[in-house]
């Protein structure tokens, strides 16, 4: 019962954070204000009523069957030499400064040359041999991973210290959207690249969400032994975070792939973990049938439209609405019409 009445709380929290940041939901769209519409998957673009639908690769290609293309790169509105950063990888306190890391970091930063010669066949298997729940498939497939699909994935490892100012200041964009949405991580969150132990360890688990995240691990998931000491999880996007929260600290993962915000939020003090870097940058798209294509130079075009959002009070829905910011423009969320 006490669980139950603290998953309310925090659920009447994150709605009145919503509502502060842009006012009270509605059926009604606003023809000053872009429309933003949550939908709770995949499967409902094109089944509500929206002129676009923010999803990120590899899913926003599957939709071309349905005869969605590409109108909107929300990297390139967001601006910057580097773009924003989407997830992070982050290793236990213990294990940052072990000569294994160094490897693994190393291992990751092939990762987007290694996708551009692996066979979708291989990438698709190498992930769906690794699946935490044995009874469940991987949302990547072959048929959808081209050249282009995967360049749109954002695959792309930085060093923590590298990528320290961009992420901090992309974090503070979007706690001006959302303030609970993330935090500010401290200095020692983030990992200084050293690695001056060396010697045996025991079993290394390594966890990491399905979708674009997986990709950037692919190549290790491939080249996995069954005597390497290392087990390598493909876990469901909403339960990753619990791979890095259970008080016991023996039963978290090792090594974890995380959004952003739920690294920084969860992680940030640096006194379990510590955030090694960026493995995959912006991946989100706008997505429609007939709309024209948006850009900088007539994003304003979207007032009075609607867009169907995934995820809207997490990373995707954040980083739409930090644009939006950035270009001056309001939004209001509305529900299903």
């Amino acid at each position: 019962m006490k669980k139950s009445k603290f998953f309310t709380a925090a659920a009447l929290a994150v709605c009145l954070t919503a509502l502060s940041a842009c006012g009270s939901s509605s059926s009604k769209t606003d023809e000053n204000a872009v429309n933003l519409l949550a939908i709770s998957g995949p499967e409902a673009v094109g089944a509500v009523d929206a002129d676009y639908f923010l999803l990120a690769e590899p899913a926003v290609t599957a939709q071309s069957k349905k005869g969605y293309s590409i109108a909107g790169d929300i990297q390139a509105l967001y601006g910057g030499e580097n773009g924003y950063p989407q997830a992070v990888i982050v290793a236990k306190k213990s294990l940052v400064e072990h000569e294994f890391v160094g490897a693994l970091v190393e291992k990751v930063q092939s990762a987007a040359e290694w996708l551009k010669t692996a066979s979708a066949t291989d990438i698709v298997n190498s992930v769906s041999a690794h699946m935490d729940d044995s009874g469940s498939a991987t949302s990547l497939k072959a048929p959808m991973l081209s050249a282009d699909v995967i360049s749109r994935c954002g695959v792309r490892f930085t060093y923590a210290t590298e990528s320290k100012d961009e992420t901090i200041g992309f974090l503070r964009e979007m706690m001006e959207v959302n303030a609970s949405a993330t935090a500010i991580p401290q200095d020692e969150f983030f990992w200084d690249g050293e690695c001056v132990e060396s010697g045996a360890l025991d079993e290394i688990t390594v966890c990491m969400p399905d979708g674009a995240p997986a990709l950037a691990l692919a190549q290790l998931m491939h080249e996995d032994t069954a005597d390497d000491g290392i087990t390598y999880k493909v876990v469901n996007p909403s339960l990753i975070a619990s791979k890095v929260t259970y008080k016991d600290m023996d039963e978290n993962a090792d090594v974890c792939v995380l959004p952003v915000t739920a690294a920084s939020k969860l992680l940030g003090s640096g006194e379990k973990y510590e955030m090694l870097g960026v493995v995959t940058h912006g991946n989100l798209y706008l997505i429609s049938k007939d709309g024209e294509q948006v850009t900088a130079d007539n994003i304003e075009d979207l007032e009075g439209k609607t867009v169907g959002v995934l995820q809207i009070n997490q990373v995707p829905g954040l980083t739409l609405k930090t644009v939006l910011k950035k270009y001056g423009m309001e939004y209001k969320e509305i529900t299903n019409l």
